[in-house]
């Protein structure tokens, strides 16, 4: 899987776009069957760190993230 490279500013502008999405008045009333709906899954750890396979770490045993980061997106540059 490769990177993906995203400036500070685009990313708290998608986050701002999905916080506004998900607002009460955002929401329609009808249910749509679009055929490519995106899954977002944030995982968001305190001290972390990259310490997991996905980042190179060789002696961190983490499969199950490891497949979310190989089948996704990753994001290796990213502030706090």
């Amino acid at each position: 899987m490769g990177t993906f490279d995203i400036t500070r500013r685009d990313f708290l502008r998608s986050l701002g776009a999905c916080a506004a999405a998900t607002l009460p008045g955002g929401m329609t009333t009808e249910a749509r069957n679009d055929s490519k709906r995106y899954n977002v899954l944030l995982i968001c750890v305190d001290d972390l760190r990259p310490q997991l396979g996905c980042f190179g770490h060789k002696d961190m045993i983490s499969p199950n993230i490891d497949r979310l980061a190989r089948e996704g997106r990753l994001f290796t540059r990213h502030y706090v």
